[in-house]
């Protein structure tokens, strides 16, 4: 055993798994822990993967998902290569911290400068805790900022003031936020983006139980990135999709996969 260990990186050892939600075993129970609806898909979703299910299950799908990706840049009224498909927005989210943040050997500093900068991973807490996971898989930096006690975003004069790092190589915006359930005016993510000099991923996994949403940021900044699932209200938790747009390369994301 001692001898397998030692094959396995030091940084893999010591860390600690994503925990998921409770998974009760009781019959019929509608788990809200893990926002399931007590509603099917729509028939016409479920008539189209019956219909999917035959022989094409043998070939590989479409590298580029691009029937997918030309329906969606229809919907967001944006054009396909402002937009990339994953296998569910987790994916998304990782390789978003494998293409922008640099490995750091000691991911526990209390200083803030431009190297370190390169390998921070930034988010507020309490929010997505796969964030804190997917940084410490790639030996990134942490730097978890808290929430106000109302769980609403700290002001700008905060946020110089405190440990907020302006110049974080990525920085994760849950919204609305999980655990707490409070969206954030697009006015305000808005200055926040603005602000950032590192890449921004706007996770709107719950945009569609919010007032508003913050697409137009990733159109519109080319370091903004906005991260969406059909694992949500669309009830297609089986076919998870991810997929991200942005100004003039992919940057906001929504994630598709599909156990079929």
């Amino acid at each position: 055993m001692k001898k397998t260990q030692s094959l396995i990186r030091p940084l893999v050892r010591e860390l600690h798994p994503y925990v998921y939600g409770e998974q009760p075993k009781i019959k019929g129970l509608i788990k809200l822990n893990t926002n399931e609806n007590p509603f099917p898909p729509s028939p016409k979703v479920l008539r189209a993967v019956k219909n999917a299910v035959d022989g094409r299950l043998r070939l590989y799908p479409n590298p580029t998902a691009q029937p997918l990706l030309e329906k969606l840049a229809k919907l967001h009224h944006c054009k396909p290569d402002n937009i990339i498909v994953g296998n569910g927005s987790d994916e998304l989210l990782a390789l978003a911290v494998r293409c922008f943040v640099e490995p750091h050997a000691n991911s526990k500093y209390k200083t803030q400068n431009s190297k370190l900068a390169k390998a921070t991973v930034q988010y507020f807490t309490p929010s997505y805790s796969l964030y804190l996971v997917l940084a410490d898989i790639h030996g990134a930096a942490k730097n978890p900022i808290p929430l106000q006690p109302n769980f609403q975003l700290p002001d700008m004069a905060a946020m110089k003031r405190g440990k907020w790092d302006f110049h974080a190589a990525l920085t994760f915006i849950t919204t609305p936020n999980a655990p707490s359930g409070c969206g954030y005016k697009t006015g305000e993510l808005e200055k926040l983006c603005r602000a950032q000099k590192g890449v921004v991923v706007l996770d709107e996994a719950y945009v569609d139980f919010a007032n508003e949403n913050a697409l137009k940021l990733g159109l519109k900044f080319p370091h903004v990135l906005v991260a969406r699932t059909f694992s949500k209200d669309e009830e297609e938790k089986q076919t998870l999709a991810g997929t991200a747009a942005d100004q003039t390369k992919p940057s906001s994301v929504r994630g598709s996969n599909s156990s079929l």
